[in-house]
């Protein structure tokens, strides 16, 4: 898995319809997060979710439903 899948970015002011990378990141930290839910618990361990500074109107929920080890934690990142 390489890290455009496990280290998504997040910026306000771009779409959810972004692939989540650094030139095309997601509008809400939900995006990001739930692409790393996606990973499952095998490739999830040390994702890191980017979070560019700005505002975020997060609407929803923000549930991070894997997890991280200790040797490979699952971090968010600002920016």
């Amino acid at each position: 898995v390489d890290s455009a899948t496990t280290d998504p970015q997040c910026q306000p002011g771009t779409t959810n319809t972004s692939c989540g990378t650094s030139t095309k990141p997601y509008k809400s930290i939900v995006n990001a997060v739930n692409r790393v839910n996606a990973l499952g618990s095998t490739n999830a361990p040390g994702s890191q979710i980017i979070v560019r500074n700005g505002v975020y109107d997060e609407t929803s929920k923000i549930t991070l439903s894997v997890s991280g080890t200790s040797a490979n934690p699952i971090r968010l990142k600002a920016e």
